[in-house]
């Protein structure tokens, strides 16, 4: 191991820590100064992006991490964050695609991040909110909240989640093709 590896491990350890007590400005100087020593460290890239994003520098967060993209399309990591960005930004639309794209992205690995299907399941709900959602939105949005109970049976909202899913189950209407507005009261 170099010693600009060392110095990048150091700062990158320095900037999860910062972020763990909330200094985003301190991760953002940390990450930038570990990829000093290690520039094309994709990892650390979407790190320093989520360290901006926490700030709510979404445009240049957001421009870091396609940035990343279009070094390596496969770095599953940054369409959570683009997701995550998206949240934020009260994109829901864009953050489902990337929720999704992440979920196919990452199907086949070992320890996915399984909240991603949580993320999109609840950007289907905000949308069943507000703009409302079709029969194969619905389904969609129960399928997605369906696996990751089945991914994570002891969540803490377990009941809550099944009984919404219920509750979609039992309201929704009859004509797939009608678009449906649920503010759950």
């Amino acid at each position: 191991m170099t010693f600009g590896t060392l110095v990048a491990q150091d700062a990158y350890v320095d900037g999860v820590q910062a972020m763990k007590e909330g200094d985003n400005r301190g991760a953002e100087f940390h990450f930038r100064r570990a990829l000093q020593r290690t520039p094309g460290d994709h990892s650390m890239q979407q790190m320093l992006a989520h360290a901006i994003m926490n700030q709510r520098r979404y445009r240049e967060a957001d421009s870091i991490l396609y940035s990343i993209l279009q070094a390596d399309s496969n770095h599953a990591g940054t369409y959570w964050y683009l997701g995550l960005s998206q949240v934020k930004q009260q994109q829901d639309s864009a953050a489902l695609f990337w929720f999704k794209s992440y979920i196919r992205k990452t199907v086949n690995q070992n320890n996915p991040n399984i909240s991603a299907w949580l993320q999109a399941g609840s950007c289907y709900r905000r949308m069943l909110h507000t703009r409302g959602l079709n029969g194969s939105q619905l389904d969609d949005m129960l399928s997605m909240y369906r696996q990751y109970l089945k991914l994570n049976p002891l969540d803490p909202m377990v009941h809550n989640l099944t009984t919404f899913i219920d509750k979609v189950e039992e309201l929704r209407p009859s004509d797939p093709n009608r678009v449906w507005v649920w503010t759950e009261r």
